[in-house]
């Protein structure tokens, strides 16, 4: 008979709590993991789309693909001889490829370029043998920490053409690119194109087939 006080006691005191505190809410998502190379370029984060990029790296825009595409194109202007492409993968930031085209042919100036990486980010690795498409020496340096990819490429010199989104402008070549690459981003894009040669690859066997067939 001396429990059922006890028992009251207990149910008073639970409905005497607070809502939050009877049924406390689940921990807040923990903000995405960005890394010891930040998780972007500077303040724009992977997974941002083309206008919050802008919005984070106030530049001249030179291009912009406008057409609802899966793969987009934004292309800013840093400064005199210092292009910035961005690449989008369904509307979400996953490359940027910085080409400080002022350096072409000045190896010191290159060095600097790798030498800023190096104090920003921590001495990178020396990858060895590999060539560009041309099939020249390209030295490349690399820092990644599972969540970014940061390359440094030089390589020599191309002839200048025209850019064929700026065809009034001399497009520069450079023998210095930075790549900055979300390398989860990365991995899942190149399933995509995989899947898409190979459906392409599917159909053209069909339509040969077809074509054999219809010949008959």
């Amino acid at each position: 008979m001396t429990k059922a006080p006890a028992v009251l006691l207990a149910a008073l005191l639970v409905s005497a709590l607070p809502a939050a505190a009877q049924n406390p809410a689940p921990p807040a998502a923990a903000p995405a993991a960005s890394g010891r190379l930040g998780g972007g370029y500077k303040d724009a984060k992977w997974g941002m789309s083309p206008a919050e990029v802008k919005k984070r790296i106030p530049a001249r825009v030179d291009y912009e693909t406008r057409q609802p595409k899966v793969e987009k194109t934004l292309i800013l202007s840093l400064g005199e001889g210092r292009k910035l492409s961005c690449f989008f993968e369904n509307d979400r930031f996953f490359q940027a490829i910085y080409q400080p085209v002022a350096v072409d042919g000045e190896p010191t100036a290159a060095e600097a370029v790798v030498s800023g990486l190096s104090k920003k980010y921590g001495p990178g690795k020396e990858e060895d043998g590999f060539t560009d498409k041309e099939g020249k020496p390209l030295r490349l340096v690399t820092w990644n920490d599972g969540i970014t990819k940061i390359e440094f490429r030089m390589r020599a010199p191309r002839p200048s053409g025209k850019n064929p989104n700026l065809a009034a402008e001399p497009y520069p070549s450079s023998t210095v690119t930075v790549l900055y690459t979300s390398i989860a981003v990365s991995a899942k894009r190149a399933l995509r194109q995989d899947e898409e040669r190979r459906r392409a690859e599917e159909q053209k066997r069909q339509q040969r087939v077809n074509d054999i067939q219809g010949d008959l």
